[in-house]
């Protein structure tokens, strides 16, 4: 399946050589879409390529000087899994799948770990390739759909508490969003980026299988974003 990926990044300022600097605090905003997967009772893998789904981002991030940035996002989706892309053949005999629309909004801080800064040079602005860190929080809102597909004579068996389960239609729980991206400044105004985001969650009811399934182990979901965002800055004086 077609995976695009989007993140948006900013620019970090400072000036060398008969230059005048951008300012190292401002705002940036941008939008971003890219795969996402997931890894959980009805992904026996970390993840398997065939459930990846497509993701979309809104996000606003703030500089609070050439390393060091906060940014605050929205992320909505769809995640998948299937029993019948198990290896394990008593997963594929419990012939569960599932699906689920997501909605997440999360705070990160980001860093410049080399600390790369763009500069002024003759004249021009000069642009370099960004990498950076991030890690946050956050809290994601699911709506699980489990479905069972097998044997109707061996429902019983295989499906031990009601689905939903618990009577459950919709979930929420916390996650902890960490990752990597990279980033380049087009010119003063344009960005573009891409990142991977890496978002355990604090809860195992993500896909809707939990007393069904494995309730020791915690869901995840990954991203892979690219974006484009426009950074709102203004030059100092000199």
């Amino acid at each position: 399946m077609r995976l695009p990926v989007f993140f948006s990044l900013f620019l970090m300022t400072s000036g060398l050589m008969a230059q005048i600097p951008l300012t190292s605090h401002y705002l940036e905003i941008g939008l971003s879409a890219g795969p996402n997967n997931y890894s959980g009772d009805l992904a026996e893998k970390t993840f398997v390529l065939k459930e990846t789904r497509l993701g979309f981002g809104a996000f606003a991030r703030y500089h609070f000087s050439n390393q060091f940035a906060i940014k605050g996002q929205v992320y909505w989706g769809n995640i998948a899994g299937t029993d019948k892309n198990a290896s394990d053949p008593e997963l594929q005999e419990r012939s569960f799948e599932f699906t689920s629309n997501l909605f997440e909004a999360s705070v990160m801080g980001e860093w410049n770990f080399l600390n790369i800064n763009s500069s002024r040079e003759n004249g021009l602005d000069v642009y370099k390739m960004v990498p950076y860190l991030m890690v946050g929080i956050g809290g994601v809102i699911s709506q699980p759909s489990v479905n069972y597909y097998g044997n109707p004579d061996e429902y019983d068996i295989h499906v031990r508490h009601a689905l939903p389960e618990n009577g459950k239609r919709r979930t929420k729980a916390l996650t902890i969003p960490f990752g990597a991206g990279i980033r380049r400044q087009i010119n003063e105004i344009l960005v573009l980026g891409g990142e991977g985001c890496w978002r355990p969650v604090l809860s195992d009811d993500l896909d809707g299988v939990s007393l069904n399934g494995n309730p020791k182990r915690r869901d995840w979901f990954f991203s892979l974003q690219l974006s484009a965002s426009v950074v709102l800055a203004k030059k100092k004086s000199i």
